[in-house]
C-alpha cells in the first residue's frame, strides 16, 4: 500500500474520532445529526479509498490503521480542514490511469463535504439568529418589568400625594 495513501486513511480515521467527540458535545439537535451525517460520509469515503488502493497496491498491512489525532474545536473549522486536506491529497495523487477512479472518488467526497459546509454554515447562522432573538426577548421583558415597577412606584407616589392633599384640604 502506498505510504501517502495509508497516511491519508489514518487521517480519515482520526477525523472519524474527532467528529464523534463534537457529536457527543453538540450544541443543538441539528448539529448532533449533522455530525453523524459527516461521520458517515467520512467512514464511507475511507472504506472506498482503502479498497481502491488495495486493488492497486495490495492489502493494508495489519496494525497500520492508526488514527491521526485531530484537535477539534468547532464544526465549521473541522469541515474546512477536511476539505482543504482532501484537496491537497487529491492534488498529490498520481496522474497514472490507476488513480482515475480514486480521483473521481475524491472529487465526489470533496463536493459532498462542501455541501456539508453549506449546511454547517446554515445551522450556525440559524443558531446565531435564535440566540439574538432570545437576547432581544430577554431585553424587552427586562424593560417591561422595569416599566411596570416604575408605573407601580408612580401610582404609589401619586396615591400618597392625593391622600396628603386630601388631608390638607
Amino acid at each position: 500500500m502506498d505510504k501517502k495513501i495509508l497516511n491519508y486513511i489514518n487521517q480519515l480515521e482520526g477525523w472519524k474520532t474527532a467528529i464523534k467527540s463534537l457529536h457527543w458535545n453538540a450544541k443543538s439537535l441539528e448539529q448532533h445529526k449533522l455530525c453523524d451525517d459527516i461521520a458517515s460520509v467520512i467512514a464511507d469515503f475511507q472504506d472506498q479509498v482503502s479498497e481502491v488502493e488495495q486493488s492497486i497496491h495490495g492489502n493494508l498491512p495489519f496494525n497500520q490503521l492508526k488514527g491521526t489525532p485531530y484537535h477539534i474545536t468547532n464544526l465549521s473549522k473541522f469541515v474546512n480542514d477536511v476539505i482543504n486536506d482532501s484537496i491537497k491529497m487529491y492534488d498529490s495523487l498520481s496522474n497514472s490511469d490507476d488513480y482515475i477512479g480514486m480521483k473521481s472518488d475524491f472529487e465526489s467526497f470533496i463536493s459532498e463535504m462542501q455541501r456539508k459546509r453549506y449546511l454547517v454554515n446554515f445551522t450556525e447562522k440559524k443558531r446565531a439568529i435564535e440566540a439574538e432573538s432570545r437576547k432581544i426577548a430577554h431585553d424587552v421583558a427586562k424593560k417591561l418589568n422595569e416599566e411596570r415597577r416604575r408605573n407601580k412606584l408612580n401610582n404609589i407616589i401619586n396615591e400618597s400625594i392625593r391622600k396628603s392633599i386630601q388631608e390638607i384640604l
